[in-house]
């Protein structure tokens, strides 16, 4: 497999139409993957910041967190797009900033947890328009990337190679998540 990004239609969840293609995309039986994101395969737990501030981390259980790392690979191939800097390689606030020096006023803007805020729906909406996948995949590729109706708590070492990043970053979810 090669690690080269490229466009989202060049995707193999471009287009996607059945489940159990899904499933073999994902290394897994179709059952198995219904079983799994079905199931509540998550450990909730706190943790505290240097500051003290309390902070609920979802971490995917096993083979749940073995599927989303699977999804987070192939998310993490497609191009994002060019005004899209968090979350990004290569790119920062500092790059974001070059992009906007001259140009008169910006507004900034921070999304209070943002991860959180982010909607199983709206993770269905960009499966749905922007990878134009089939309902029944889009609303499962959904269910897998999200956690009691929005994606997870945000990153911490103990929930690494989660889709997160990748779901948030991505053209077709990034758009729509934040219309």
């Amino acid at each position: 497999m090669s690690t080269k990004s490229h466009p989202i239609e060049q995707s193999s969840l471009y287009r996607l139409s059945t489940k159990k293609k899904l499933a073999s995309l994902l290394q897994v039986n179709l059952p198995t993957l219904l079983t799994l994101v079905r199931g509540d395969n998550y450990r909730t737990f706190t943790i505290q910041n240097e500051s003290g501030k309390e902070r609920i981390v979802e971490e995917p259980l096993g083979n749940l967190k073995q599927l989303q790392s699977r999804l987070h690979k192939l998310l993490q191939r497609i191009q994002p797009p060019p005004y899209m800097h968090s979350g990004v390689k290569g790119r920062s606030y500092v790059s974001n900033a070059r992009e906007h020096l001259g140009g008169g006023r910006v507004l900034k803007t921070d999304v209070a947890k943002f991860y959180p805020s982010t909607t199983h729906h709206q993770v269905f909406i960009g499966f749905l328009r922007e990878f134009r996948c089939a309902g029944d995949v889009a609303k499962l590729l959904a269910d897998l990337c999200t956690y009691q109706g929005q994606v997870q708590s945000a990153c911490s070492s103990h929930t690494s190679h989660t889709s997160k990043p990748s779901i948030t970053s991505t053209p077709g979810c990034s758009r729509s998540t934040l219309r």
